[in-house]
Parts: C-alpha cells; structure tokens; sequence
C-alpha cells in the first residue's frame, strides 16, 4: 500500500485544508467512533514542508492559556503556534546549539504563565521562552545522576512553577523548581509499578495526580506529585483499552484521559480511573484517520463538548517500521469535537 500526498492533497483541497491552514467546516463531519463518545472531524491544516503551516514531523501540542496551540516541529527545529482554528501565527527555532536553537527534537509545555518551556533531546537540555518565542534561560546537565538528563522532553507545569520533567531516556521523572534546581525524582528501567520503559509524556489532572506515558510498557501510570504510585491501565495490543507505543495524553477539566495511541493509530479516552470509554482512528488520510497520533491537546467548548487536536506524525521512526511501504501522510493537525456520554 502506498499512500500519495497527491492523494492526502485532493481529499482536503475539496474542503479547502490544502497545504495550510484554515478555519474549521462549517458542516462537521461525523466520524466512526466506537465505545460511549461521539467525535465529530471539523477541520484540519498542514502538509510536508518548511513553510509557515507545514511540517517536518510535528510532535506534541500544547495549549497555551491565550488559546494558541504551540507545536513541536521535529524536522524543522522549530516551534510553531496557531490560533485554535488553524491561522498560523509565529515561529521560532533553528537547528544548532546555541540560545533558541534546537537540535532535532523540540518539545514544547506551555505552562500557566504563559512561558513556553522546551525540551531539546539531543542536547539533554530545557529552554524557557515567553509566549512569542524570546528566550528567556537555558538549563540541565546531561547524564543519568539525580537532577541530570537523558533526553528530557515533555515537561507539566505546576501552578506553583514546579516542573516535572519526563526524562525519557532515564526512565523515570524529575521535578524541579522554575529555575532548573533538582528536587526528586522516581522511577527506573522496568515493568514493575513506578518504573518505566520510555517515559514519553506527562500531565497534570484536575484530581492533582500526575498521567505519566509509559511508552514501551505500553500503558499510563498514574502518581501523587510526591511520586506515590496510585495506578495503572493499559498493556501491549490493539483492543479497547489496549495500547501500541502510547506517546502523548491529555486530561479534560472532567478529568478524561485522551491518549495517543501512536502505533494503533488511534486516540483512546479514558476517565481518571483508567475505564475505557471510547475511541476513534485508523491508518489512513481521511478525515479520522491517522498516521500516527504523536501530540494532543483539549479545551472545552460552549456546549459542553471537548475540542480535541491531534498532530500527525507521518511515517517517521516507529510509525514507519510499522507500517512498511506507506510513504506519505501525516504533517498536519486535525480537529475534532468529542461528546462523551
């Protein structure tokens, strides 16, 4: 099977979403969903590229308290940040080493305050901007002593400042205050509860516990902010509940969990407890479908639904292992409306 961009280009050209954004159909497309939620596609921008809009790989959401949605553009070392309905607004980032420079792998947490904070895999290195993109202060020390990093990524952001970071290649979390000073950490490679295989995201409920990604174990883990285990869901597969490299979460006010299930190409929902309720996606360039979900983010809409964004990762890195032959898709954002029953 080969998926052309040709294909993917005159799908949304015949709603306008081709190659960058616009605001979200009047008309929303209902979209197959299975378990207790409805979902609703009402839009969707991007497409491969380095211009504004485009992406090389976009890889984690976060919404800012403004309501811009900032993203992580692997493949183009930079941060981008759009309004909720798609209209690009402003960038920053280029590869290299240096302040405001990125190396590959840009992951972005905007916190309460405002302030963007990114995580640089390649360099084991955090960088604070405000919410244009100016930087603000760099820091971390490679290595896998408490307080240093391998690979730390995505970082939760405490109404008190405390940064609890996912330190990926480390296997376990990390808390710091706002300036960088270590305060603890927990976990460590294994299978057991409160160790990890790839911590690869983390986020803050309204319950005040922490939902930390743990991706080769194939499951979420769920702690108090002192690092007490509380509980876990989820196990390698396919089938409701179920998950395949799990990379990204992100908690409603109601406190459901959606999870982006990468390698299923899926988003779950779960409420705090872990109990399934629905999910929605498969391979593929229609609207709903996915090629790897690798970033979400949630905000509640007037009516009492939850507007849900997704990033696409495309056929990268596992995604492309796992579906071998597909070449194309991916590299953009979609939104959806969900109402959970």
């Amino acid at each position: 099977m080969r998926m052309k961009r040709t294909t993917q280009c005159l799908l949304l050209s015949a709603v306008g979403l081709c190659p960058v954004a616009v605001a979200p159909q009047a008309a929303p497309i209902p979209v197959p969903a299975t378990g207790a939620i409805d979902v609703d596609w009402v839009g969707a921008w991007g497409d491969r590229g380095a211009a504004d809009g485009q992406f090389s790989e976009p890889y984690y959401l976060s919404l800012g308290p403004t309501g811009y949605l900032y993203v992580g553009d692997l493949g183009n070392h930079r941060i981008q940040y759009f309004t909720g309905e798609g209209r690009f607004v402003g960038k920053w980032g280029s590869q290299g080493t240096g302040d405001g420079q990125f190396t590959r792998a840009p992951v972005v947490t905007v916190g309460p305050d405002g302030h963007a904070h990114v995580g640089d895999c390649a360099q084991d290195r955090m960088q604070e901007f405000t919410a244009e993109g100016r930087f603000l202060k760099s820091w971390g020390v490679s290595g896998s002593g408490p307080g240093e990093i391998r690979c730390g990524g995505v970082v939760a952001v405490d109404d008190d400042g405390s940064l609890y970071v996912a330190d990926y290649l480390n296997h376990r979390v990390q808390v710091y205050t706002r300036d960088g000073d270590y305060l603890r950490g927990w976990g460590g490679l294994g299978s057991g509860p409160g160790e990890f295989q790839r911590t690869s995201h983390i986020a803050i409920g309204p319950d005040d516990l922490l939902y930390v990604v743990d991706a080769l174990n194939h499951r979420i883990q769920v702690f108090s902010k002192e690092g007490d285990f509380v509980r876990e869901w989820g196990g390698e597969g396919s089938r409701p509940g179920q998950m395949s490299s799990p990379c990204c979460v992100a908690i409603d006010a109601a406190g459901n969990v959606f999870v982006g299930d990468v390698l299923n190409d899926r988003i779950q929902v779960f409420d705090s407890e872990g109990r399934f309720r629905g999910a929605w996606g498969e391979l593929g360039l229609e609207p709903g479908q996915f090629t790897g979900p690798a970033g979400v983010a949630v905000a509640p809409t007037a009516d009492g639904r939850v507007r849900v964004w997704v990033a696409e990762l495309g056929f990268a890195g596992p995604t492309r292992l796992q579906h071998p032959g597909v070449t194309e898709g991916g590299n953009r954002v979609q939104v959806f409306e969900v109402a959970i029953r």
